[in-house]
């Protein structure tokens, strides 16, 4: 991906606000304490404004997400896009997740969010290929078209996790919609 070519000329995303949607982030980590902004995250599990994850080794996947993108190389290395801002909007974690949560947490703050980062969606099983249902997809069309005031959010959604159930990659209707990139 040239991303160290890409550092060295001198590029960076610190004009970039990244929100990572997933369950919380542990915006108190060395790595990731300066990047968080209150102002773009949002707990949907809990309705509060601090999106940490349970305290459970099952519980980190939103941390090590928000890593992968915004670390700033105090302790456990450098995210591709350090220097960026880290929203985090805690989706998962609940009982019940369902299509008006999903929408509505895919419209946070969509006028300050350059990339909504979702590394989550239906089984990779091989044989699923749920689609996001009326208000998540109205949210992601909405932001793709509408979002950072007519520019367009971007939507990067994760894929591949199946691959050793015979899953294709694109047999995933959050993956494989028009407004996403995979």
């Amino acid at each position: 991906m040239k991303i160290r070519e890409a550092w060295e000329a001198g590029f960076n995303a610190s004009r970039v606000t990244v929100a990572v949607v997933d369950d919380g982030v542990d915006v108190g980590h060395v790595d990731l304490r300066s990047a968080f902004s209150p102002h773009v995250s949002f707990d949907f599990v809990r309705f509060g404004t601090l999106p940490l994850p349970k305290k459970s080794k099952d519980t980190q996947h939103g941390t090590q997400c928000a890593g992968l993108v915004a670390m700033e190389g105090n302790q456990c290395g450098l995210g591709v896009g350090h220097g960026a801002t880290l929203g985090a909007i805690r989706l998962l974690g609940q009982e019940h997740l369902n299509d008006a949560l999903e929408g509505d947490a895919l419209a946070f703050q969509k006028n300050l969010i350059d990339i909504y980062s979702v590394s989550w969606g239906p089984k990779d099983d091989g044989v699923t290929a749920e689609k996001p249902a009326k208000f998540t997809e109205e949210a992601i069309r909405n932001g793709a078209i509408y979002g950072r005031n007519g520019l367009g959010n971007i939507f990067v959604w994760a894929s591949g996790n199946g691959g050793a159930n015979g899953d294709n990659c694109a047999l995933d209707g959050y993956v494989n919609n028009e407004y996403t990139v995979s």
